[in-house]
């Protein structure tokens, strides 16, 4: 039997709300074409467009992509995001996956006058994350009680079908990720490593970037005209590293900084550069097809993707994926993490 897995590819980030919603146009386009599962899109103070409207725009233009929709209880509350789902599901007969983040800048964090503690935040994830699928999952008044969160005999109407209900997965390397994950029981999305690892361990998502051409030589040269040089970048990177508690960037950060050696083809530039949000493997055909075999293996289910903004990259993508003759795509509608 063929190894399913999910791929996500990611919304660009832009400050101009007209430039950022026709890359996020563009950007699902491109996914569909690509044979791919969906987007994530971002939230956060800087996200111009709020999510769950894109993520409408995503089902209605394209029946077959679902959105991973970034969710921070700071936002929003748990009852929104339900409601939200519940449309999608009845009105659209659209899935949709919740990336569950507990963080944003610290900057960000005081201007939205949160005092708790980067723990406490993950603990209030979990008690969001609850809520949220007890309401998805319950055909009767919900209750709940929690430390930050309180619902009694809550009811969502429309009920959400068992087979639309979203599935979850938590950011982050931090123990109170992992902590948070498997609470949950939802998919751990970690950070890609220099030996092709993943952090958390036991993680079954992975994010990272890919440049991949028909040879070594031709990857490169596209990698290198796509992310070059940029110090004024890199120093923009190090004051965001001072402006967030989050523990993946400052892992990161530490591996770029202390040039740790990789598998041929890993490569961190974009990120210490304030390019790209994670690491990136760049090479031909076979050498990619032999990385990607080699998550897999490892028992990653799940990849969120950061490509360039260019048809090329998206065409050269799905080729690598489509080589690993033993692993299908899965469409929006498969089924949750478990």
């Amino acid at each position: 039997m063929p190894m399913p897995i999910q791929v996500f590819t990611t919304c660009p980030r832009s400050a101009e709300p007209e430039a950022f919603h026709s890359r996020a146009l563009r950007t699902f386009e491109l996914t569909e074409r690509a044979g791919f599962t969906g987007t994530l899109i971002y939230t956060g103070n800087d996200v111009t467009v709020e999510p769950w409207f894109l993520a409408q725009e995503l089902v209605t233009r394209h029946p077959r992509l679902s959105p991973l929709v970034a969710v921070n209880p700071i936002y929003m509350h748990p009852f929104t995001v339900a409601r939200f789902i519940s449309a999608l599901a009845s009105i659209h007969g659209r899935r949709c996956h919740l990336n569950l983040v507990a963080g944003t800048s610290l900057r960000d964090l005081e201007a939205l006058d949160e005092e708790l503690s980067h723990d406490e935040r993950y603990q209030r994830v979990r008690e969001f994350a609850r809520i949220v699928m007890g309401l998805c999952s319950s055909t009767s008044p919900y209750s709940f009680g929690g430390d930050f969160y309180g619902v009694a005999n809550l009811l969502l109407r429309p009920p959400v079908p068992a087979a639309l209900r979203p599935g979850l997965f938590v950011a982050g390397q931090s123990a109170g990720a992992s902590q948070t994950a498997t609470a949950l029981q939802a998919c751990g999305l970690g950070m890609l490593q220099p030996d092709l690892g993943v952090l958390p361990a036991g993680s079954r998502g992975v994010h990272l970037g890919l440049v991949c051409r028909d040879t070594d030589a031709q990857a490169w040269s596209a990698a290198h005209a796509l992310f070059p040089p940029d110090e004024r970048g890199e120093r923009m990177q190090r004051f965001s590293a001072r402006n967030t508690d989050a523990v993946w960037k400052a892992r990161m950060l530490s591996l770029a900084d202390d040039k740790v050696a990789g598998v041929e083809g890993y490569w961190l530039e974009p990120f210490s550069r304030f390019q790209a949000d994670c690491p990136f493997l760049v090479g031909g055909q076979e050498h990619i097809h032999r990385l990607l075999r080699q998550l897999l293996e490892q028992g990653i289910q799940h990849l969120v993707l950061e490509l360039p903004a260019q048809e090329e990259d998206y065409v050269h993508a799905a080729r690598a994926f489509a080589s690993l003759t033993a692993v299908r795509v899965q469409p929006g509608d498969a089924p949750a993490p478990t």
